[in-house]
């Protein structure tokens, strides 16, 4: 006995509203027919689900009846397209320090509504909120001219059926991106001894991280690495920071020392506030017996 030659049709909706096929309703319904077999595809609108309406736009093969009647001559799924209008939820937010040369990031916020697309406009605010011309990005580096002033975001949402604004809370004051400054003091001649060599470094403009690290000179040999130093200062503060020569650079340079050779260290200094401005000095300390 032949089997009959089915397909089988799945109709579903792009919003948690109701649509039927052959009269039977849900989100998404599914049925197998016989090749040939006609059916009905339907929905209504305007639908209210969630606290939102919906409003049906067409289904995703082009036709915009809210009932069809069709042939499963194939395996078929159909997509109703319904939409809602954007509101606002809640509002955009904006990450980042309002520093010269910073990025500045916005989120869109949280909006009622479907298929929705963004547009961002930044703002410069004093006594009132301006745009400000080409700032148009999702992200936003910080101008010399936003110093002394706030910035905000303004978020607009948008699909088929309309669009609406939201803004993010002001930021701070934007200040001076300037990075942290390094005041490197130690004296012309440092004693070698121990092969612990110190150096006094101070980070007064906002708490930051310092990495040392030096390269041990001897006149006529290759220079070499010692190990790297690490320490959070916070502002106002000062640092000893101490880079240890290995065995084998405190022996050659005790040698080289005992024969009247030119010994250096070259520190390298980094110092990284929190706002990742940067700035790396060199300092370089001759050493003796």
């Amino acid at each position: 006995m032949l089997e009959p030659r089915t397909a089988n049709v799945t109709i579903r909706a792009s919003a948690p509203v109701t649509v039927r096929l052959g009269g039977t309703p849900g989100t998404t319904v599914s049925k197998t027919f016989v090749r040939g077999a006609t059916t009905t595809a339907s929905t209504t609108t305007p639908q209210r689900a969630s606290g939102q309406d919906y409003r049906f736009m067409g289904w995703t093969d082009g036709g915009d009846a809210l009932s069809r009647t069709f042939k499963a001559l194939t395996d078929t799924t159909l997509t109703a397209r319904f939409l809602s209008m954007p509101g606002p939820r809640t509002r955009p937010t904006i990450t980042g320090v309002a520093r010269t040369r910073h990025k500045l990031a916005a989120t869109p916020g949280g909006w009622r509504g479907n298929e929705l697309s963004y547009a961002y406009q930044w703002l410069r605010c004093g006594a009132s909120c301006v745009p400000i011309d080409g700032a148009t990005g999702s992200t936003y580096r910080v101008r010399n001219a936003d110093v002394g002033k706030r910035l905000a975001v303004r978020v607009s949402a948008r699909n088929q059926l309309g669009s609406a604004i939201q803004e993010s809370r002001e930021t701070d004051k934007a200040i001076e991106g300037v990075p942290p400054s390094l005041k490197l003091s130690g004296a012309k001649g440092v004693k070698l001894g121990s092969g612990r060599l110190k150096l006094t470094v101070r980070c007064p403009s906002e708490r930051c991280t310092l990495r040392a690290g030096g390269r041990l000179k001897i006149k006529g040999k290759k220079a070499s690495k010692t190990r790297t130093v690490k320490k959070t200062l916070r502002a106002g503060k000062k640092a000893t920071l101490t880079i240890r020569l290995s065995k084998q650079q405190l022996g050659a340079a005790r040698r080289a020392l005992r024969t009247g050779k030119s010994v250096k260290v070259q520190w390298t200094v980094t110092a990284s506030d929190a706002a990742s401005n940067r700035r790396t000095r060199h300092f370089t300390v001759k050493l003796r017996r």
